[in-house]
């Protein structure tokens, strides 16, 4: 049902944009544009480039106003059609007298919805250059982007398989709070946020987190401690069309800052913390740029920070494993 809720949005919008083709029909370029097509498996059902080219002369009403050729005319159009779950897009960019892109999404199950928006969205490109063309000798003005409609999107997030080809990396943002087990052998709360970025089969990301003070006895007195600390980490990205789960390596550093008092001497230090650890992520989307976040992650420090009371009559040494379980959520920025 999805599906054909999608396609007839895309519908109107190519309804819509033919009679604005059509009020300018007849007019061509003297030099045709030229286009080419790639296509992935799933998106075999797609035109090809011939197969355009013939479409969007028809929408313009000139034989030959496009044709399937190479990047060195005037005009030159790409157009990349691929599938994944969430249904078909069509990334569409233009070089020469016009340039910029666009990306068109259709949620249903046949090429014809995007395959359509994409053809009238050339041809009204098509016919601008060839009016401005007709109308002066001069050279076009400086060329501005590609305007073109944009059907509406899915209104959850359409994630992207690990294995689609992909000309652009999605990058995110993300904040998280939760609980501690075991950094400061007692349960504290924590907060962190960061950066992540999607490449073909894995994510990178980027953090930064704080463990508020936490205090314990030690002999006579008590020592406070607290921590900052940048996290780095590397996933494996696995998914449905519900959610995306992520399996990652983490490397963590950071610092300590211990303040003890109630001694014969106060004091404060702040060693370094280094630690290496494992994550798992799961993501679930709520709109097309929003997800809520569950995380569960272990660190394991490679040194263990020891307090100890003058003549060793107390000693405190911190836990050799750490658990960060948080909640939170994501925001797409690109």
């Amino acid at each position: 049902m999805s599906g054909a809720v999608g396609k007839e949005r895309l519908s109107c919008v190519v309804v819509l944009l033919s009679a604005s083709a059509a009020q300018h029909a007849g007019a061509a370029p003297s030099t045709p544009a030229t286009v080419s097509v790639t296509s992935t498996p799933e998106a075999s059902d797609c035109p090809s480039a011939d197969a355009l080219a013939l479409r969007v002369s028809s929408e313009v009403g000139q034989a030959q106003a496009l044709v399937s050729g190479s990047a060195d005319a005037p005009l030159h159009f790409s157009v990349e059609f691929s599938k994944s779950q969430a249904g078909y897009r069509s990334v569409l960019r233009a070089k020469g007298q016009r340039s910029g892109k666009r990306v068109l999404d259709d949620i249903s199950t046949e090429c014809d919805g995007v395959a359509a928006a994409t053809s009238i969205a050339l041809a009204l490109i098509v016919e601008d250059v060839a009016a401005q063309a007709e109308a002066t000798a001069a050279e076009p003005a400086e060329p501005p982007l590609i305007v073109a409609p944009r059907p509406q999107r899915h209104p959850r997030r359409a994630w992207r398989s690990p294995n689609e080809p992909t000309s652009h990396a999605d990058a995110r943002a993300f904040a998280t709070s939760g609980a501690t087990i075991g950094v400061f052998d007692a349960i504290t709360s924590h907060f962190s946020g960061g950066f992540e970025l999607d490449v073909p089969h894995a994510s990178l990301g980027v953090a930064v987190g704080y463990l508020p003070g936490r205090s314990f006895q030690l002999g006579g007195g008590s020592v406070e401690l607290e921590l900052v600390f940048a996290k780095l980490n590397a996933c494996h990205r696995a998914m449905d069309e519900e959610a995306q789960l992520r399996f990652c390596a983490a490397f963590y550093g950071g610092r300590l800052r211990a303040t003890g008092s109630g001694f014969d001497e106060s004091f404060e230090r702040t060693p370094p913390w280094w630690a290496t650890g494992v994550d798992v992520e799961l993501a679930m989307p709520v709109t097309a740029a929003l997800a809520w976040t569950v995380r569960a992650s272990a660190s394991v420090p490679l040194f263990r920070e020891q307090f100890v009371v003058q003549n060793a009559t107390a000693m405190e040494e911190l836990p050799p494993i750490g658990v960060f379980l948080s909640a939170g959520a994501e925001f797409e920025i690109w």
